[in-house]
């Protein structure tokens, strides 16, 4: 199960503890969001030990900057995180295979 972060105190300390984070930025009202996190919850389980994923609900006003920080103008919207720096933030819903061949494609580069 993807663990919803609800601070930018939580946020932070998750992207700096951990190697490779990706982070699901979501709304419950919105279905594409649905499926994003179906497909990262399959990928949770394939990718253990190597990569951790969280949540984000864009609809926590506290949290506005660290969303807009991280360059989310849209959900669904997914930011891949390594030794703490954010990479990128691809936003829009891809499939569960654009998302696997991403993280292979930034594990292969470290």
């Amino acid at each position: 199960m993807i663990q919803e972060i609800k601070t930018a105190e939580e946020y932070k300390n998750i992207i700096t503890e951990n190697k490779f984070v990706v982070i699901h930025f979501w709304a419950a009202w919105n279905k594409y969001d649905l499926m994003m996190r179906e497909r990262l919850e399959e990928l949770n389980a394939k990718f253990t030990g190597i990569v951790v994923f969280f949540g984000v609900n864009v609809d926590h006003l506290d949290l506005v900057d660290l969303i807009r920080n991280a360059n989310v103008c849209n959900i669904p919207a997914a930011g891949y995180y390594y030794n703490g720096d954010l990479l990128e933030t691809i936003v829009g819903l891809v499939s569960a295979d654009q998302i696997k061949s991403r993280i292979n494609i930034i594990l292969n580069a470290r």
